[in-house]
């Protein structure tokens, strides 16, 4: 005897539009060259938040992030210290730019271990990694 089986699928697929139709969030980070002060490295990052029409995006909070894990597995696992920020959660200005800075330990930066810095605004992220060589 042979059964056969036979089912249908009703429904419809419907499109949903990233970011709520509005045009995606961009972040760009630049950093300026190492300065060293009383044993650590300072340096400045800014990040410029715009959108994907290239409209800049003021009064955003941006927040500077070290990122302990991503850090250790391109120091291929040698831990290094948590580097601190002057400040961590920053917001635009009218141009859509918002600045901190890094302070990073002297004799491990100058050991040219690398540090990620993770940038982000709401849920968009931009990884930055540094080191001195």
């Amino acid at each position: 005897s042979k059964t056969e089986i036979f089912s249908s699928v009703n429904g419809k697929f419907i499109a949903t539009v990233p970011n709520e139709g509005l045009p995606q969030t961009i972040i760009l980070v630049k950093s300026s060259d190492p300065v060293l002060d009383t044993g650590v490295y300072k340096i400045e990052l800014e990040a410029e938040v715009k959108n994907s029409v290239g409209e800049k995006l003021p009064a955003s909070t941006v927040e500077f992030n070290f990122d302990e894990e991503t850090s250790l597995v391109l120091n291929s696992g040698t831990v290094v210290s948590v580097p601190t920020f002057d400040i961590a959660e920053v917001s635009t200005d009218d141009d859509g730019i918002a600045v901190s800075s890094v302070n990073i330990d002297e004799t491990e930066f100058d050991a040219g271990n690398f540090f990620v810095i993770n940038v982000n605004i709401g849920t968009v992220v931009k990884s930055v990694s540094i080191s001195k060589f």
